[in-house]
């Protein structure tokens, strides 16, 4: 049976690059998709006939779909995939949010199958504490990142962003995603934790001064990338970012000329 494909494509990425996942349900009214790369062949057909299970995302993508209500994050759009990685391999991001043009985005949480049940990784894994709600802590930061492109302070990037190309931008793009959600009372990654990671890059002196500036307080890709340029970071000349920077920069200046 073909699965079918749903696809995003970006204002920033490679040239005609597209991001495509296949759909194997829907529920509370969101088509759900998987990732199966990290599965040996032999173990997808057994996985695939657990997720077309009624019920099977339903408790998971519930808890998704309230995050969504209470960040105002609209449903029209919107997916969520479930990637499975290899068995022996580290979780590498937890989850992401990838957004394409016109606001179409993927909410993709890394996952694995435990006893026939869907069970989920979160930015503070910790085997000894399963009773923790699924992606408590994800959600309402990659829900974030989605609202930044659907509300215009970013525009749709290609996910897989290489070394030299603007890896470095959500250090600062999280301060103010983890200063707001603070702000709200959600999950969110603690400020000393953020000017830690921004310290390795750029220098705690300059990451705490950033901080302070700049948490939970509103920030376009636009001013991420002045920032870390201003800052020492460098990207690669024609890179799409550097690219969409300058393009954008000198659209800028025209019109304050004008």
């Amino acid at each position: 049976m073909r699965l079918p494909i749903r696809c995003l494509s970006f204002d920033v990425g490679p040239p005609s690059q597209c991001y495509a996942f296949p759909v194997v349900a829907r529920t509370c009214g969101i088509e759900v998709g998987v990732g199966l790369e990290g599965v040996e062949p032999s173990d997808r057909r057994h996985i695939l006939q657990l997720l077309r299970r009624r019920n099977f995302f339903f408790h998971t993508v519930r808890s998704i779909v309230q995050w969504c209500d209470k960040l105002s994050v609209k449903l029209d759009d919107f997916y969520v995939q479930f990637v499975f990685p290899a068995p022996l391999a580290p979780t590498i991001y937890g989850g992401r949010a990838i957004v394409g043009r016109r606001g179409r985005a993927v909410l993709e949480i890394e996952s694995k199958i435990v006893n026939s049940q869907l069970w989920v990784y979160t930015i503070d894994n910790d085997p000894r504490n399963p009773g923790k709600i699924f992606c408590e802590d994800i959600i309402p930061h990659e829900l974030m990142h989605i609202l930044d492109v659907r509300q215009g302070r970013s525009p749709s990037v290609y996910p897989d962003v290489v070394r030299g190309e603007g890896e470095w931008l959500d250090l600062f793009r999280h301060l103010w995603i983890d200063g707001h959600l603070e702000e709200c009372g959600f999950p969110h990654f603690a400020k000393e934790e953020r000017i830690r990671a921004m310290g390795k890059a750029v220098g705690k002196e300059k990451a705490e001064t950033l901080a302070s500036a700049w948490w939970g307080k509103p920030m376009t890709m636009h001013e991420a990338v002045r920032l870390g340029l201003d800052a020492g970071l460098t990207l690669e000349p024609n890179c799409p970012i550097a690219v969409w920077y300058k393009n954008t920069r000198e659209n800028y200046q025209l019109t304050e000329a004008q």
